[in-house]
């Protein structure tokens, strides 16, 4: 008997509603997960051997197979790039290993990133696949973070077999992902707007401080005037 993961019997008990809600009789034309790509940009850290080791042992652990190296075709001077250089970290997951990681992601790794409170809606696209991305790889459970020595983000794309938009965010939602309500992006909307507002005051309340002290600075400078002599 093989083993499932949590998320695909979550999946086979969703399978009445999901008929449902999407009115489709036969179970065969569910939509379904066919796979996740997960990239993980290099930037910087592709001019150190060591850091890039570390970085791609660590996505190995996460992923549960070693990810391919993605090399730059061409060099271009601007981006400091080298033909042949390793940029990228590129792999393509199905099956087990898909759900397995997709476990971790949805289940662990995404709640634990800082205000979080649901996926945006354009983290979804027209043809149905869910763009997610993480900002640091200490989010997932099997990194340790005093191990870890160079934080590093990535991108997933999860593609199902979903016709369209509305279908997918339907298998998505029975899978357990969590979607921005719109009382949550009207509060991160006002987060935004309101720190915006309390940087705009410090930059001015720093501008007035330095002002004040350059004023300070020339009335000490300033040579004293000479007392007139009485006659």
């Amino acid at each position: 008997m093989s083993f499932k993961t949590y998320l695909e019997k979550r999946y086979e008990k969703s399978v009445p509603s999901l008929k449902a809600d999407l009115n489709i009789k036969n179970s065969w034309q569910l939509p379904r997960l066919i796979k996740a790509v997960v990239n993980l940009g290099l930037s910087d850290n592709r001019f150190d051997p060591q850091k890039l080791a570390e970085i791609k042992k660590n996505l190995t652990l996460i992923l549960g197979q070693i990810p391919c190296e993605r090399k730059a075709k061409k060099s271009i001077s601007a981006f400091k790039l080298r033909q042949g250089q390793v940029n990228a970290l590129l792999a393509t997951l199905r099956g087990k290993r898909m759900f397995a990681f997709l476990d971790k992601l949805l289940n662990i790794a995404l709640p634990r990133q800082r205000d979080f409170r649901g996926l945006k809606e354009s983290a979804l696209d027209r043809q149905g696949v869910l763009h997610i991305g993480i900002s640091d790889l200490v989010v997932f459970p099997d990194i340790s973070p005093e191990e870890i020595k160079h934080s590093s983000g990535l991108s997933v794309d999860i593609i199902s077999s979903a016709k369209n938009r509305e279908q997918a965010k339907k298998l998505f939602e029975a899978l357990g992902v969590v979607f921005e309500s719109e009382e949550s992006r009207k509060m991160r909307e006002e987060a935004i707007k309101k720190a915006k507002e309390e940087a705009k005051m410090r930059e001015e309340k720093i501008r007035l401080y330095k002002q004040q002290l350059k004023e300070q600075e020339e009335t000490e400078e300033a040579p004293p005037e000479e007392e007139t002599k009485e006659e």
